[in-house]
């Protein structure tokens, strides 16, 4: 069991390491946030690197001087303000943001203290509950802080695994918080196991879960490197160099394919199927539609079904046709993104809009009856 345990740290610690070079050394995508996402990523091995050397009575060997090394620990109160400017890095529309020294003064503060004492053993071991408890909490507000940052950005928490072909960055930046997020909830189980049990060998066995965890993130972002590279280094189309007139040419075939032959009510439709039937490469659609439209092909499309909803559920002769019929009708396959997209365009359910589209619509009916009473 032992080296089982030693065997996920050293893997997870390693895989963090090379993928914090990767995102520090790679040249491509959005620079701030690569050297964001290394230094997160960095901070996973130092825990991971402290869960090996002090969980399983490894302390023994870590002794004065070595207890130094607990400062590593600490960095625990930089992974909060860390995921949080990441997030913020690609919400602000990749533009350079400037990172504010007071999110890291938990962290010095933390250094001082026990620097002060020397990084005495003992001090660590009365204080360990309370120092786990404290970036615990830190941590839980800047993950509450993120998901309110993708609200105030109109950005939908969609269903980010339903279809692993068509992510996008926004995608991207989601499942790196929801990875975030899991880690966190393995931390606060391991610290609650501790306190509830007050047995020091548990450390070993919940360390190496979280090293598991940390293992798993880094994992799953190595496959969506390999599956869409696009999604995480958001490529500018710098070797496309359209004029003007091309671009317009090009949105006009497409305004005329997806809108007028309503070829969005289709829910298999796809940018390599409308590219081809267009006679247009898929990159050069996609950049047209980037550039000119301020939107993804998916989210172009949605919004066109969206606004075909609104106009089925603002007739009287689609009254009585189910919320599900005219979701499937045009298009949409998922009832959880249909319901997310459509409060987000019109702040209310489609049970709350049809039941405000059907209470106009009778009082409509009363006004023009009572009207050709009177006459």
């Amino acid at each position: 069991m032992k080296i089982f345990i030693y065997s996920v740290a050293i893997l997870g610690m390693f895989m963090t390491l090379i993928l914090c070079f990767f995102f520090l050394i790679t040249p491509k995508g959005n620079k701030q946030g690569n050297r964001i996402l290394a230094a997160l990523l960095l901070v996973f091995g130092f825990q991971v690197f402290i869960a090996l050397a002090l969980g399983n009575y490894g302390y023994q060997y870590f002794l004065s001087p070595h207890l130094y090394i607990y400062m590593l620990k600490l960095t625990c109160f930089t992974s909060g303000p860390l995921i949080f400017y990441y997030i913020k890095s690609f919400l602000d529309k990749n533009k350079s943001i400037e990172i504010h020294p007071i999110h890291f003064v938990p962290f010095f503060c933390s250094l001082v203290f026990f620097g002060y004492y020397n990084y005495d053993i003992a001090l660590i071991g009365r204080t360990a509950v309370l120092i786990n408890s404290l970036c615990l909490l830190q941590n839980l507000a800047y993950i509450l802080f993120s998901i309110y940052y993708f609200k105030k950005s109109n950005v939908p928490f969609k269903t980010i695994f339903s279809d692993f072909t068509d992510l996008n960055l926004m995608a991207w930046t989601q499942i790196v918080l929801a990875g975030y997020i899991i880690v966190w909830i393995v931390q606060l189980n391991s610290l609650s196991i501790y306190v509830i049990s007050m047995q020091p060998g548990w450390c070993a066995y919940t360390s190496s879960i979280c090293a598991l965890i940390i293992l798993i993130f880094g994992l799953l972002i190595i496959f969506l490197l390999l599956l869409k590279p696009e999604i995480y280094y958001a490529v500018k189309y710098k070797s496309n160099n359209l004029d003007e007139s091309s671009k317009s040419e090009y949105l006009h075939k497409f305004n005329d394919y997806i809108q007028l032959q309503k070829a969005y009510l289709d829910p298999e439709i796809s940018l390599e199927k409308v590219a081809s039937d267009i006679s247009v490469s898929p990159r050069l659609l996609s950049q047209v539609i980037n550039e000119l439209c301020e939107n993804t092909f998916k989210g172009f499309v949605n919004d066109l079904r969206i606004k075909e909803c609104i106009r089925l559920f603002s007739e009287e002769t689609n009254n009585e046709k189910t919320i599900q019929e005219v979701y499937y009708s045009v298009g949409f396959n998922s009832r959880s993104v249909f319901y997310e997209l459509f409060k987000e365009h019109t702040g209310l359910t489609p049970k709350e809009f049809k039941e405000k589209t059907r209470n106009r619509q009778n009082r409509m009916n009363i006004v023009s009856g009572n009207m050709f009473s009177d006459n």
